[in-house]
C-alpha cells in the first residue's frame, strides 16, 4: 500500500501501533513512526543511509533532498547520509542488495524493492515530483 502525504502516513502508523501495543499513540512524525515500525529505537545508531535516484548531478541531488534528510534526522536523533549512484543500472542492484535503509527512487522501482528486497513504502511525492520512499523491513 502506497500511502500519500504526511497526515496520511500518521494515520496508517498510528493505527498499526495501536493494535500492535494496544494503546494510543500520541504526536508520531513520518519518520517516528517510521522508527517504532521498523524496530529501531536506539540512540547513538549508525546513520540512516537514504538512496536517491539519480535522475540529477549529485551535486544537485544531495542538496536538494537535504531537508528531507534533515527532517528525518530531526524526528528519530540519528543522522541520515544521502547517496546516489552512478546510473540508474546501478541504483537498482545496490536497492536490491540492500544497501540502504531508505530508498527514494520512481514508483515502479519501488515497487520492485518492496518485492524483490523487502522494503515498506512508506510515502510518496505528488508534485512537482513523483517518487516512493521506501524502509527495509
Amino acid at each position: 500500500m502506497v500511502v500519500t502525504g504526511e497526515c496520511s502516513i500518521i494515520r496508517v502508523a498510528r493505527a498499526w501501533l495501536v493494535r500492535q501495543v494496544g494503546k494510543r499513540v500520541h504526536r508520531l512524525g513520518v519518520v517516528g513512526a517510521l522508527v517504532l515500525l521498523t524496530g529501531v529505537a536506539q540512540a547513538q545508531q549508525a546513520p540512516w543511509r537514504m538512496a536517491l535516484i539519480p535522475y540529477l548531478s549529485p551535486n544537485v541531488l544531495i542538496p536538494l533532498f537535504q531537508p528531507l534528510a534533515s527532517h528525518f534526522a530531526r524526528d528519530t536523533g540519528r543522522s541520515v547520509e544521502l547517496y546516489s549512484a552512478p546510473s540508474i543500472r546501478a541504483h537498482v542492484e545496490r536497492i536490491a542488495r540492500p544497501e540502504y535503509d531508505i530508498v527514494f527512487t520512481a514508483p515502479h522501482m519501488g515497487r520492485l524493492a518492496q518485492l524483490d528486497a523487502g522494503y515498506v513504502p512508506i510515502g510518496s511525492f505528488e508534485r512537482p515530483l513523483t517518487g516512493v520512499i521506501t524502509v527495509k523491513n
